[in-house]
């Protein structure tokens, strides 16, 4: 009776169906219906009941995923929300990073203080002498 399908019906059919009834019925589409919650529970009793409990996670998130605006909007802002971290924060050190690695690589280089006697990684003391010629002036 709560999904709307005749007994005998093919599972196939009633996935569908459910699916369909999902979308619209889901608490997070009815966000200002109080009693969304309660009825979509009954109608994923019921499917539960016809399909023994063949309800996968998977099912849940397509609906969700698919036909939840709230969910979207809220996936959509925390993607957002890593764009503006990576814009605002990340992108000025990768532009900073290299200059500044320079200017403490000039540094070390004019005062002839020695990449080694710092106790730097093997792979930074190649590149300081890489970039100068050597360890020193």
């Amino acid at each position: 009776d709560v999904l709307g399908v005749p007994r005998g019906t093919e599972k196939s059919e009633v996935r569908s169906l459910f699916r369909k009834r999902a979308q619209t019925e889901h608490p997070d589409v009815n966000a200002d219906d109080p009693e969304a919650a309660e009825r979509f529970q009954a109608l994923v009793a019921a499917y539960n009941s016809i399909m023994g409990d063949e309800l996968l996670p998977e099912d849940m998130t397509y609906i969700r995923v698919q036909q939840t605006r709230r969910y979207r909007q809220k996936l959509q802002s925390e993607l957002d929300g890593v764009s503006s971290f990576r814009q605002n924060f990340l992108l000025p050190f990768s532009v900073i990073g290299p200059i500044l690695v320079l200017g403490v690589a000039a540094f070390l280089y004019f005062c002839d203080i020695s990449p080694e006697s710092l106790g730097l990684d093997p792979d930074t003391i190649q590149l300081f002498k890489l970039v100068f010629g050597g360890a020193s002036k």
